[in-house]
C-alpha cells in the first residue's frame, strides 16, 4: 500500500495521513508519526492531521509533542471535543494529573455545547471510577445531560443546524 499510495501521489497529505492511519492501526506508531509529519508539513491548518499527531505522540509516550499539537487542535477549532478528550488523557496518562484533566474538561465545557461536555468527561470517569459499578453510577448521572440534548432535539426539530451540527444521534 505504501509503495503504490507513494508512487501515485507522494506528496499529497491525504495519501500521506492515509498511510499514518494504516500503520497506526498496525500499532507502528513511529512510522505512522513520520507519515502524519509529512503530511503536517504540506497542511499544517488540518484539524484531522494536528490531532492524529497530538494521539499518536501520546500513544508513544512523548506527551510533551502530544501536548504541543493537542494545543494547536484547540487554537484551529476550540469547539471540537476530541482534542479535549485527548488534551485530558495526556494529564492522566502523562502524570497522573487529575486535577490537570478537570480542569481540560472545565475548559471544555465553557467553550463546548453542554451535551458534547460528556465526551472528554468520561476520561475522567474512568480515571476516577475504579470499579464498573462506578462506572455506571456515572453514566448514568450524565444521562440526564443527553436527555435534555435529546428534549432540546424535538422541541427545535433535527434540522435545526445547531442541533444537526453538534451531535450525530438522531432520536426518534
Amino acid at each position: 500500500l505504501r509503495h503504490a499510495a507513494g508512487a501515485i501521489a507522494p506528496t499529497d497529505p491525504d495519501v500521506l495521513a492515509a498511510i499514518g492511519c494504516v500503520l497506526g492501526r498496525q500499532g507502528k506508531f513511529r512510522g505512522a508519526l513520520a507519515y502524519f509529519e509529512r503530511a503536517f508539513d504540506r497542511d499544517p491548518r488540518s484539524l484531522d492531521l494536528t490531532l492524529s499527531l497530538g494521539d499518536t505522540y501520546r500513544l508513544v509516550r512523548d506527551y510533551d509533542s502530544a501536548r504541543r499539537y493537542i494545543e494547536r487542535a484547540i487554537a484551529i477549532d476550540p469547539n471540537y471535543w476530541w482534542s479535549y478528550t485527548i488534551f485530558a488523557e495526556v494529564a492522566l496518562e502523562s502524570e497522573g494529573n487529575i486535577e490537570e484533566a478537570t480542569r481540560i474538561v472545565e475548559e471544555a465545557a465553557t467553550r463546548m455545547d453542554p451535551a458534547l461536555v460528556i465526551l472528554p468527561s468520561m476520561v475522567l470517569s474512568r480515571a476516577l471510577a475504579p470499579t464498573w459499578g462506578e462506572r455506571l453510577r456515572g453514566a448514568a448521572a450524565a444521562l440526564p445531560v443527553r436527555l435534555a440534548w435529546l428534549d432540546r432535539q424535538r422541541r427545535v426539530g433535527p434540522d435545526d443546524p445547531l442541533v444537526g451540527a453538534r451531535w450525530p444521534l438522531r432520536a426518534g
